[in-house]
């Protein structure tokens, strides 16, 4: 809708593990006039934290093909285990100027409808771009509502995004522990990061239209199909670990019933 060209850069996954595949994007690169490439970090929906060796050499190729970078960490705040957030611009100097950074309080404090978020661009010239874009779309006020709140949860929220995070690795516990005593058909991929737990239903046997329909239809459960990310994302779901155990609880019983009686009638 922008008038852009889209190219893929899929990920490598080896053993539910997944990479980036920095020979496919120095093709993409030496191949076509790309010079824009949107990073996640962490990743959405497959949950990796990228490592800081992993952002270098990513950031070396783009600095070598003059390519401009928009990386999206608004999943900075749900970090796993001993995994280390590390924001792409303090890499190093050089990549610096050519990144766009986007954050928002909006998923670690549950303000989305206030439509507030943070960009980062330490290039100037970059900047004043950014800024008249926003003049000519009309969209670079914010409401005082979430003005108040961004910088409310920014300043005071530390101890609730701790017992959050702690929560939620709780959910994923319980969610990874059910699957593996009730549905070993369905294998969670535990996330580094995010909230969101990557569910392989491949061994379900089902198409992607199946999946969806077996999801809504029998186990009442609307998730987002993996396909919706890419066709690498067939054979997958992803859930929201982001809610009241107690709805876990009864999401995950409400699958294993449809499960089981799907298995009584194949």
């Amino acid at each position: 809708l922008n008038g852009r060209n889209v190219l893929s850069n899929p990920l490598i996954e080896e053993d539910g593990t997944y990479k980036m595949d920095l020979i496919d994007l120095e093709k993409k690169f030496i191949n076509s006039d790309a010079r824009i490439l949107i990073l996640c970090n962490p990743h959405n929906p497959v949950g990796r934290v990228w490592t800081e060796q992993e952002l270098s050499d990513l950031a070396d190729l783009c600095e070598k093909y003059g390519c401009l970078i928009i990386s999206d960490e608004i999943h900075a705040d749900f970090i796993h285990g001993d995994h280390k957030h590390i924001s792409l611009p303090t890499i190093n100097e050089q990549i610096e100027d050519r990144v766009i950074l986007c954050t928002a309080p909006s998923k670690t404090f549950n303000l989305a409808g206030l439509q507030v978020s943070n960009i980062y661009i330490h290039n100037p010239k970059l900047r004043k771009r950014f800024e008249y874009e926003l003049l000519r779309s009309g969209s670079g006020n914010l409401n005082i509502m979430a003005m108040n709140a961004g910088q409310a949860a920014l300043e005071h929220g530390d101890q609730y995004v701790k017992e959050l995070n702690e929560y939620i690795e709780g959910n994923f516990d319980y969610i990874n522990t059910f699957l593996k005593e009730n549905i070993p058909e369905i294998k969670a991929n535990i996330p580094e990061g995010t909230y969101l737990v990557w569910l392989d239903c491949r061994d379900l046997g089902l198409n992607d239209d199946e999946l969806k329909k077996f999801f809504l239809e029998e186990a009442k459960l609307w998730l987002d199909e993996g396909i919706l990310f890419g066709e690498q994302g067939s054979g997958y779901m992803r859930l929201n670990a982001a809610s009241p155990r107690s709805i876990i609880e009864k999401a995950m019983k409400q699958l294993k019933q449809a499960v089981d009686r799907k298995k009584e009638n194949d």
